[in-house]
């Protein structure tokens, strides 16, 4: 599977329909992958993702997120424009000390658009 970075305007176009997919599966958790987009936040300890427009930590297990990591901002922390797709998990605490609300299992990644330094 090859990662590419995506254009903004590209970006846009996947968050739109991704935003689209996640309106239509409001309900319980389904038994099907949905993508997601939002921030990916990493530093040495700590990954996950919050999507946009929600007040929770997403823990991503089974993708491969190398290509959204900028290894110059991995030690102060970084955050990455990320599209994902995988299982949404019921509310609960996952990842290291129950950091993360939710996990996002057998997770593939999609797109990665910018890329910063966390302030």
């Amino acid at each position: 599977m090859t990662i590419r970075i995506i254009p903004s305007a590209e970006l846009q176009r996947l968050c739109a329909m991704v935003l689209m997919l996640g309106l239509a599966s409001c309900g319980d958790a389904p038994d099907r992958p949905i993508a997601y987009r939002g921030e990916y936040h990493y530093d040495t300890r700590n990954a996950y993702l919050v999507q946009a427009g929600v007040d929770a930590r997403i823990c991503i297990q089974g993708a491969d997120m190398t290509p959204a990591v900028q290894p110059e901002f991995a030690a102060a922390g970084g955050i990455s424009e990320i599209v994902v797709r995988g299982l949404l998990s019921k509310p609960g605490r996952y990842g290291q000390l129950g950091i993360c609300t939710y996990e996002l299992t057998n997770a593939e990644l999609l797109g990665v658009g910018k890329r910063r330094e966390r302030p």
